[in-house]
């Protein structure tokens, strides 16, 4: 690295849509390298840089001082999150081009997933050497400097100088190293590529690492842990992080519906919006042209909105981990059986967003008086009834109508069923529902609000954190408390059916219930039992 002249850090710009997460190491005395790599890119390249843009270079190309009075790059990995389109190549094409002109870097590579994404970078640097004056210079005559052909694209320059284009999904970039390595596409980045990178680039003076990608996915295994440490904001950790984007809560607003609250989180997400490159009539229509189909809708969101999709894992940080929950569940007794709820039953009824499945929960407390959750049905709406039912109700063909006149029967306790959820079709139809001779049985339904829902979210997560709750290690049940995202209703959280990768309803069956039952505090005295309903 070329020596650079100690100037004082220079005040960053004012960025209308600051990143969410962010991560900068502690120790930056001089950006002076950025500053002239910025400089380098639009006298020599036209390349105008918007504000977050710039300030992302600056911070990628600062330096601090090393223990033997060197200069060296602050950060040794950076990374730069956004949705797509917003400019990161911009940003790549900068610090490239400066790092061979003005740092003297011999070997870049440039790694994508794709290889269409590898070539149009290529195509773009390529346009870049051959237009400008201080560039061009450096290529071979006769067009020579431009390598194309199958995985094997390069530029050359008659330095030595090179930049190397590498699709991942080719095993390309296995056993190539650089004073440089740019892994673009970063949400498709395995373990293995890092593996044959990262230790190659310890005996290059100035080594940098580059992620740029738009939001992980669920199996984003590398970026996922990136993300992590630059959560942490360790002041040893050189890394360098900067991500646009929005929580899981935004994944239930409706584009229309919620107009102001989604299109606050979009400009939030997308840098390139406030700086005029995406017009906000450009995104209105986006908006239109992904609304046809729920599956649109939900990949739109979770793509311009910028939201990380969460790994399922035994480490999920959700509101219950699998570590807490496994140990919740109940051991059999010598002959098999699991203990039963005998008294303050409360059942509920919950409905998938797309009305394919419903659920019923039933909880209560045991003759050790612990909390219990359990599965009383989970199946498709249009089966017929499971066995046990009451057949001769006089309703529409799916089985969620006698099975509640059933559970009715058998506890006398009212159906609690969210009244502003899918469910709630179902309460005029359960309160009507007939014996065979058309005589109203009189099931009662308990009409819940969000906040009832907030409250038994609450409920069920305090209690299962203090290990007082008892579930009966049903799949469906495990599975939902896997995926479960919640979301926001004011202050508080609650389950959300949009959010969540899959079917949640056994677990808002079961939280509503479990709503409903009063909770007992022991007194200090442990002779007093006090009930809250």
């Amino acid at each position: 690295m070329k020596s650079a002249t100690l100037l004082p850090s220079l005040e960053l710009p004012s960025l209308p849509s600051p990143p969410r997460i962010v991560n900068i190491p502690a120790d930056i005395i001089s950006m002076g390298e950025g500053q002239a790599a910025i400089e380098f890119g639009e006298q020599a390249c036209g390349i105008e840089l918007d504000a977050w843009q710039t300030w992302c270079v600056l911070q990628c190309l600062a330096q601090r001082i090393t223990v033997d009075q060197t200069l060296a790059w602050s950060s040794f990995e950076n990374a730069i999150i956004t949705p797509r389109q917003n400019g990161k190549n911009f940003i790549l094409e900068v610090i490239q081009l400066a790092c061979i002109y003005l740092f003297g870097d011999m070997t870049l590579v440039h790694s994508a997933h794709k290889f269409d994404t590898s070539v149009e970078h290529f195509n773009r640097l390529k346009f870049l050497f051959e237009e400008s004056e201080e560039l061009s210079p450096l290529l071979y005559s006769n067009d020579r400097s431009f390598v194309t052909g199958s995985g094997k694209e390069h530029i050359r320059l008659n330095t030595s100088q090179r930049i190397l284009f590498k699709a991942r999904h080719r095993g390309g970039g296995r056993g190539f190293t650089g004073d440089k390595v740019f892994l673009d596409e970063a949400f498709d980045l395995p373990a293995s590529a890092m593996g044959s990178t990262i230790p190659t680039l310890s005996t290059r003076p100035g080594a940098q690492v580059y992620y740029t990608s738009s939001g992980p996915h669920e199996n984003s295994k590398v970026l996922h842990a990136v993300r992590r440490r630059a959560r942490k904001n360790d002041p040893l950790d050189r890394l360098f992080y900067a991500e646009w984007g929005n929580g899981q809560q935004v994944l239930t607003l409706d584009p229309v519906e919620d107009e102001d609250e989604y299109m606050a989180a979009l400009l939030s997400a997308n840098p390139a919006v406030s700086a005029g490159r995406i017009s906000l009539d450009y995104i209105r229509q986006e908006i239109r042209t992904f609304s046809g189909d729920q599956d649109l809708v939900d990949e739109h969101t979770r793509e311009r909105l910028g939201v990380a999709t969460m790994p399922i894992s035994l480490e999920n940080s959700g509101p219950i981990p699998q570590a807490t929950w496994g140990p919740l569940g109940a051991d059999p007794d010598k002959d098999g059986s699991y203990p039963k709820i005998t008294s303050d039953i409360r059942i509920a009824l919950d409905v998938t967003e797309d009305r394919k499945f419903a659920a019923f929960g039933i909880a209560g407390r045991c003759e050790d008086k612990r909390l219990q959750i359990e599965v009383a049905n989970r199946q498709f709406v249009k089966d017929a009834g499971p066995e046990g039912t009451v057949e001769r109700v006089q309703t529409p063909g799916d089985w969620v109508v006698p099975r509640a006149v059933e559970l009715w029967l058998r506890y006398k306790t009212p159906i609690r069923i969210e009244k502003g959820s899918p469910a709630g079709a179902y309460i005029s139809r359960i309160e009507a529902a007939a014996d065979a001779a058309g005589k109203r049985i009189g099931v009662e339904v308990e009409e819940l609000s969000t906040t009832d829902h907030a409250q038994a979210f609450g409920m069920l997560v305090d209690e299962a954190s203090a290990g007082r709750l008892r579930h009966l290690h049903d799949a469906f049940l495990t599975a939902a408390v896997k995926i479960a995202v919640p979301r926001l209703s004011g202050d508080a959280s609650l389950w959300s059916r949009k959010a969540s990768k899959g079917d949640i309803c056994t677990l808002v069956a079961c939280t509503l219930a479990l709503g409903g039952v009063p909770i007992v505090e022991e007194s200090t005295d442990n002779a007093l039992f006090v009930f809250h309903v």
